[in-house]
């Protein structure tokens, strides 16, 4: 079989290979699966990948406390998609890493906005290198990083993981850390949130944004069109939020025309999570699960994240003629082009030796560094410092007493469960487990699952 044919060009593989394809297993290829919440997708396969799947979430919330059973679950579930589906598709099964590989044990390395701080591009690109290598030797061929957000509002709850406000810092810092993280076509990286995320009215996330078409182009879409040319950044991921009174997830405007037409990225846009049910759900752009997967289909969506509660509606919309199923093969051409460029075909596991990765001095050497450089220094205006002997000194908030909300909500140690061996967090553990499942009401059966008690009406 030609697909199966390493010696032969990405393109003749990727057009025998869809040459093969039942509907289902094209479609099934735009889904995710997730486990986190501590469910295996494993232990669903039979169902859940019995027609392939395009992406798999495998976040820190995924992982039981035993590293090395972990590693080999996710083994396993590409052993069964390679092995035990009928045409051997692996999946992309990604992780974060815009602090660190997010894996328990993995180096921490300070947030983004620190990094940018230290002004060395270099130093960004050798975090990249670091992050792959932990990556890949677990067993993820694909990252959801680095954020390519303007930080221009302090009120936004992410700020910490971007590179600041300035577009040319953002993009020399961006660019450098995606080229680290794909190496020679080693893991995908994720450039996000495309775009304006960081801006919102209020500084709230995933609120609504309004900004000019000028200021747009010049300001929020130039890192991305950094990663774009100078890194050839293998995928996207779309915002949050209306913007300019459009959803992002559905819009053809921002997806397709600016994105691809006018930036020229030919890679993977993939969902942010829960962002095409929120078309429905929260923007009230379209009536029903079915009807939010096919505008932000055809608006350029390829690959739904973290489910496919809208996405498995396609198949009914191809088979009554309300998509076309080229359109389909376009986003599916995508997909598969992404895979056999990662070379997933011909190694679908890991690559390396984790345990010894992490072990290496070097990588704590450099996370010291990045720490260092970083320190900004302000103006002693008043003498203000050294503070008085008897001075009282108020720490007030939620982070004032609580060491992992320092380490970023995307590190190791910040997302770790209380079954990590990374932190004791177990006092907020059930509030982490609440938030990573989400908080709209189409996940309230999963929240009753973990425990959570809520009165029986839409949340906040």
């Amino acid at each position: 079989m030609i697909y199966k044919d390493a010696s032969k060009s990405i393109h003749e593989r990727v057009e025998d290979l869809i040459g093969r394809m039942t509907l289902k297993e094209k479609v099934s290829q735009l889904f995710c699966a997730n486990s986190y919440g501590g469910e295996s997708v494993y232990d669903t396969r039979t169902e859940k990948l019995k027609n392939g799947i395009g992406t798999i979430s495998y976040l820190n919330d995924s992982f039981t406390g035993d590293i090395k059973k972990d590693k080999e679950t996710i083994k396993h579930i590409q052993k069964f998609l390679v092995e035990e589906t009928r045409l051997g598709i692996p999946a992309l099964i990604h992780s974060e890493g815009i602090a660190g590989a997010q894996i328990p044990g993995a180096t921490t390395f300070p947030q983004s906005l620190n990094l940018a701080s230290t002004w060395d591009p270099s130093l960004a690109q050798k975090m990249g290198e670091v992050v792959k290598k932990q990556l890949a030797a677990f067993g993820f061929k694909a990252v959801h990083s680095p954020l390519f957000d303007l930080g221009r509002d302090p009120r936004f709850g992410r700020i910490g993981e971007t590179y600041g406000e300035d577009p040319y810092l953002v993009a020399q810092t961006g660019v450098s850390f995606v080229k680290g993280i794909q190496g020679d076509n080693e893991v995908m990286a994720t450039a996000k949130h495309f775009v304006g995320y960081g801006n919102a009215e209020g500084g709230r996330g995933g609120g609504e944004q309004q900004i000019s078409d000028r200021k747009l182009l010049d300001s929020y879409c130039f890192p991305f069109e950094a990663a774009i040319h100078e890194a050839n950044v293998k995928a996207v991921m779309n915002s949050y939020g209306m913007l300019n009174e459009q959803a992002v997830s559905t819009s053809k405007w921002l997806l397709t025309d600016i994105l691809r037409n006018k930036l020229g990225f030919e890679g993977l846009v993939v969902a942010d999570y829960g962002s095409v049910t929120h078309a429905y759900l929260r923007y009230r752009v379209a009536e029903d699960a079915k009807e939010a997967g096919i505008l932000a289909f055809k608006a350029g969506m390829d690959v739904e994240q973290p489910g496919n509660q809208c996405y498995q509606h396609l198949v009914e919309a191809i088979e009554s003629g309300e998509v076309e199923e080229t359109l389909l093969d376009i986003s599916l051409r995508r997909v598969l082009a992404t895979k056999f460029t990662l070379g997933l075909f011909e190694n679908p596991y890991e690559d390396g030796d984790y345990f010894s990765e992490i072990k290496k001095p070097e990588h704590a050497q450099l996370s010291q560094e990045i720490a260092e450089k970083s320190i900004v220094l302000v103006k002693n205006e008043d003498s203000i410092l050294p503070l008085k002997k008897k001075l009282k000194v108020a720490l007030i908030g939620p982070n004032s007493d609580t060491k992992t909300n320092f380490f970023g909500g995307y590190s190791s140690v910040g997302s770790a469960s209380t079954k990590s061996s990374d932190f004791d967090k177990s006092e907020e553990d059930s509030f982490l487990r609440m938030i990573y499942t989400g908080t709209i009401t189409d996940n309230k059966e999963s929240l009753k699952s973990m425990g959570i008690e809520f009165e029986d009406q839409p949340t906040p």
